[in-house]
């Protein structure tokens, strides 16, 4: 199990939330501001765990675009961030998961 969280990483692009639900550890966190990780930061981090093996070795190395964020609020910088992480980190599988807040109907 503990290998496993070690393949394991959270990211979040941006600092937004839309709903405030109230079993959310941030439901005090003022949510008045749109704020993206600077692309250097986000690059930085590719990059060491690159340098680490991260997704080198043996087990599922998993990137997940989802915490405390809603992920599909800027889908353009989301397809951005998958891009650069199969860059860097060609094996890692990334996940994320939304509200459906942004999900549009299709006919």
């Amino acid at each position: 199990m503990l290998e496993e969280f070690k393949k394991s990483r959270n990211r979040n692009t941006k600092v937004i939330a839309i709903e405030k639900c109230g079993w959310c550890p941030n439901i005090e966190i003022d949510r008045s501001f749109y704020h993206e990780m600077p692309e250097h930061i986000f690059l930085k981090i590719l990059k060491e765990l690159k340098d680490a093996g991260f997704a080198d070795g043996e087990g599922q190395a998993m990137i997940s675009f989802s915490r405390y964020n809603e992920p599909l609020f800027n889908v353009d910088l989301l397809k951005k961030r998958v891009h650069q992480v199969k860059q860097y980190l060609p094996k890692a599988v990334v996940v994320t998961n939304t509200n459906g807040d942004y999900l549009k109907k299709r006919a």
